[in-house]
C-alpha cells in the first residue's frame, strides 16, 4: 500500500464534504454580485467558474475516500479566487495543514507496519 491508496476515516470525509459546502457557498456569495463586472481582464463569472470548479473537485475526490486527492483539492482551493476574503483562504489553509499532518503520519505508520 502506498501513499495514493490511503483511504478515509469519517472525519475526513465529513471535513471533505463540509469544506465543499462552506467552498460553493462562499464563491456563490462572494462572485455573484460581480457576475457583470470585469476586474481586470477576467469577470467575475470566470472566477465563479474557477470557485465552483475546485468545490466539485473537493466533493469528487471526498467521494473518492483518497486522503491524498482530497489534500491536493483542499491545496488547489486555498489559493482559489478569493478576492478580498482572507478568513476563508486562511480556513482552508489550515484545514489543508491537518490533512498533509494526516497524511504524512498515516504513510509513516503504515512504512513501519511493513518492516
Amino acid at each position: 500500500m502506498n501513499v495514493t491508496t490511503i483511504k478515509m476515516v469519517q472525519t475526513e470525509r465529513g471535513l471533505g464534504f463540509g469544506a465543499a459546502a462552506i467552498a460553493v457557498f462562499s464563491f456563490l456569495t462572494l462572485w455573484v454580485p460581480n457576475l457583470g463586472h470585469s476586474g481586470g481582464h477576467v469577470t467575475g463569472g470566470a472566477y465563479l467558474a474557477i470557485g465552483l470548479i475546485l468545490a466539485g473537485a473537493i466533493l469528487l475526490a471526498t467521494f473518492s475516500r483518497r486522503l491524498v486527492l482530497l489534500t491536493a483539492a483542499m491545496a488547489f482551493t486555498c489559493v482559489g479566487p478569493w478576492g478580498p476574503e482572507h478568513l476563508f483562504q486562511l480556513l482552508f489553509m489550515i484545514a489543508t495543514a491537518w490533512l498533509v499532518l494526516r497524511l504524512v503520519r498515516t504513510s509513516i505508520g503504515l512504512r513501519a507496519s511493513r518492516s
